[in-house]
C-alpha cells in the first residue's frame, strides 16, 4: 500500500507538472504568435548513449510469464522456467465414500485472438500472441514437484516486506536440486492454437460438448509422456490429496503451500534441435489452475446398484510465482563507455542490456556544467524572455542493419531512470490501445521504420526508431526541472510499465545507476543492435536529439 500511495503521488506530480508546462508552453506560444511572420527551422543536440547491463530483475508474483526457449539471431539462447505455488479454492476438503481420482487437468492459458474464421467442424480459429521463436520447433517441456519453499515475507525486513525472489533465481536457488516426482513430460512441445472442446461421452458412446475453452496448455497430470495412466502418478496424487483428508496440511493456505510446495515448469532444446520457442503465458486468468476430478460412492440402492457421483478440487495457479531466466548467450554483455559514449548499443530484453541516453552529453567534471544543455536554455530562452517556439523535439536512434539478421522489436521504450518511470510525452499521448498494443502511444513512441524491400532472406530489416520528447524538453527549458539519464530498452507490450527492480541496485546522485526497468523490457525476450553516439559512428547514422522550432522573423 506505501509504493502504491508513493506511486500515485508521483503520478499526481507528473499530471501537474504536466499541466503547468502545458500553460507556459502556450503563453511562449502567445507571445510569437503576435509576430505576423514566423521562420521555421530545426537544429541538433547531442545525446550520449552507452550501454548498460541488466541486473537480475525482479520476476516473482508477475501476471504473465515466459516459458520456453529463444534463440536471438544476435545474442543467442536464453531458456524461461517457472516456479509456482498453488492455492485451493476450498480447504478442508471431503473427497466422499471410497474416492477415486478420475483426472487431474493442469491448464493455463495462452495469449490468442479469434481469426474471425472457422475450420470444417464449426469451431473457431485462433492465432498465439506474444509467441516468440520459429512456431514450429518443439522444446522438452518437463513438471516437477517443487520441494523448495518459497517465502511469502522477507525475514531481514522482520517479515514487514514481501519476499523477493529474482530472474537469476537458478543460480542462487537452483530449482533443479529441489525437483520431487516428475508430474509430466513433454519431448517435443508445440503450443497449438486449437480451440479446446469440454464435454464427456454419454452412456451410447457419443461425445456431448459442454463449453469451448480458448487455447491453453492443458494436459492431465495422471498420464505419461505417451498419454498412457500411470500407476505411479496416481499413487502420487492420491497420497498427496486424497489420503491427507481430514489432516491439517489441507485446511488452509499456509499449511497448503508448505506441504505441497508447488511445481516446476522446466523447458530444455527439443533433442535434435538448436533452437527453440518461447510464448507468454496468462496466470492471471481465472482459467490458470490444476483440477482434479474424483468420484465417490454416493448411495447404494436396495438392488445394489451404486449411485456413483463426482467431485472437484481445485488449486489456483497463485500464490508466489517465479519466472527464471537462464541466459546461454553467444554475446558477451558489458557496461559502456560512459563518457565517450559507445559506437553500438545493444539492447537485449530479459535479463539483458540496455542503453543510457544522457541528452546533451555529459557535465563538465571541473565546472561541473553542461555547455550543451547552456547552449539549448540560451538559444530557446525562458518563459520570461521566450526566443524560439520548440514544435517538436525527437531522439532518433538508427539500427546497425549490419548486425541484426531478423527479429527486431517492432517496440522500444524511453524512460526516466531517476524515477522509474516513462517520460511525460508518454502521459501526454492519447492514442492508448490496450487492444492492440503495437500501436498504442504511437504519437511518442513509432513502430520501428522498416526497409520497403525485403533481403535476401525475405526479411524487412528495420531502419530507426523515433521519439517524440516535446514535453520532456518544454520540463527542462520551462519548469527548469532536471535533466535525469534516459534509460532505453526494447518492450513487448509499450502498455506494461510496470517497474521490475533490478538486483542490487542502490542508487544515488554521485553515481546514478538503473534501478529498474519497465515490465514489458522483461518480458521481451528479443533484441537489437543500435548505432551509439560515440564520434566514430557516422553522423547520419548517430544518436540525435532534433528539435524543430518557429521565431518571429527579425
Amino acid at each position: 500500500m506505501k509504493n502504491l500511495m508513493k506511486k500515485m503521488g508521483l503520478l499526481g506530480l507528473l499530471i501537474v507538472t504536466f499541466i503547468a508546462c502545458d500553460k507556459d508552453y502556450n503563453a511562449v506560444g502567445t507571445d510569437l504568435l503576435t509576430h505576423s511572420n514566423f521562420i521555421t527551422d530545426s537544429v541538433e543536440f547531442p545525446a550520449l548513449t552507452y550501454n548498460k547491463v541488466v541486473e537480475p530483475v525482479k520476476s516473482n508474483n508477475l501476471t504473465s510469464s515466459l516459458l520456453g526457449i529463444y534463440d536471438d539471431p544476435t545474442y543467442g539462447k536464453t531458456a524461461a522456467q517457472i516456479v509456482t505455488q498453488l492455492i485451493p479454492t476450498t480447504y478442508s476438503p471431503d473427497f466422499g465414500d471410497e474416492p477415486v481420482i478420475d483426472s487431474i487437468i493442469i491448464t493455463i492459458p495462452y495469449f490468442s485472438h479469434k481469426t474471425g474464421e472457422t475450420d470444417d467442424d464449426g469451431n473457431a480459429l485462433y492465432e498465439l500472441d506474444s509467441l516468440f521463436g520459429n512456431a514450429e520447433t518443439p522444446i522438452k517441456l518437463s513438471i516437477y514437484q517443487n520441494t523448495y519453499f518459497l517465502r511469502s515475507y522477507d525475514p531481514e525486513t522482520n517479515l514487514e516486506e514481501a519476499q523477493k525472489y529474482y530472474s537469476n533465481s537458478n543460480q542462487t536457488i537452483n530449482f533443479n536440486d529441489f525437483t520431487g516426482q516428475l508430474l509430466y513430460e513433454n519431448g517435443s512441445f508445440v503450443p497449438k492454437a486449437s480451440e479446446i472442446s469440454i464435454g464427456e461421452y454419454d452412456e451410447e458412446g457419443a461425445y456431448q460438448e459442454n463449453e469451448t475453452l480458448a487455447p491453453a496448455f492443458r494436459v492431465d497430470l495422471l498420464k505419461d509422456e505417451n498419454g498412457e495412466p500411470s500407476d505411479e502418478l496416481y499413487t502420487f496424487w492420491k497420497n498427496l490429496l486424497i489420503d491427507q483428508e481430514g489432516q491439517t496440511t489441507l485446511s488452509n493456505a499456509n499449511n497448503f503451500v508448505d506441504y505441497f510446495r508447488g511445481i516446476y515448469l522446466k523447458t530444455e532444446t527439443a533433442v535434435g534441435f538448436e533452437d527453440g520457442q518461447m510464448l507468454m503465458l496468462d496466470f492471471a486468468n481465472k482459467g490458470a489452475n490444476i483440477t482434479v476430478y474424483s468420484s465417490y460412492l454416493y448411495n447404494t440402492a436396495d438392488d445394489g446398484t451404486e449411485d456413483i457421483r463426482q467431485k472437484e478440487f481445485k488449486m489456483n495457479l497463485s500464490g508466489n510465482k517465479i519466472n527464471v531466466i537462464e541466459n546461454n548467450l553467444g554475446t558477451t554483455l558489458v557496461d559502456g563507455d560512459e563518457v565517450n559514449g559507445d559506437e553500438l548499443i545493444y539492447l537485449k530484453g530479459m535479463e539483458g542490456s540496455m542503453g543510457i541516453v544522457k541528452l546533451f552529453g555529459n557535465l563538465d567534471e571541473v565546472t561541473h556544467s553542461n555547455e550543451a544543455l547552456d547552449n539549448f536554455r540560451e538559444t530557446f530562452g525562458t518563459p520570461a524572455a521566450p526566443k524560439r517556439l520548440i514544435n517538436e523535439a525527437n531522439l532518433v536512434v538508427y539500427v546497425d542493419q549490419d548486425m541484426i539478421i531478423d527479429g527486431e522489436p517492432d517496440r522500444l521504450m524511453l524512460y526516466d531512470l531517476k524515477n522509474n518511470i516513462p517520460v511525460i510525452d508518454y502521459y501526454a499521448d492519447p492514442t492508448v490501445n490496450t487492444n492492440s498494443p503495437l500501436y498504442s502511444r504511437i504519437i511518442h513512441s513509432k513502430i520501428l521504420q522498416r526497409e520497403e524491400v525485403e533481403d535476401a532472406n525475405g526479411y524487412k530489416k528495420g531502419i530507426k526508431y523515433k521519439f517524440r520528447i516535446t514535453e520532456h524538453l518544454n520540463n527542462i527549458l520551462l519548469r527548469d526541472s532536471t535533466n535525469y539519464n534516459l534509460g532505453l530498452v526494447v518492450t513487448t507490450n509499450v502498455n506494461s510499465i510496470d517497474p521490475l527492480d533490478l538486483y542490487g541496485t542502490i542508487p544515488n546522485d554521485e553515481n546514478p545507476k538503473p534501478v529498474g526497468i519497465p515490465l514489458g523490457a522483461f518480458l521481451s525476450p528479443r533484441g537489437t543492435v543500435l548505432y551509439g553516439s560515440n564520434p566514430n559512428v557516422p553522423e547520419e547514422k548517430r544518436i540525435k536529439l532534433e528539435i524543430f522550432y518557429s521565431e518571429p522573423e527579425n
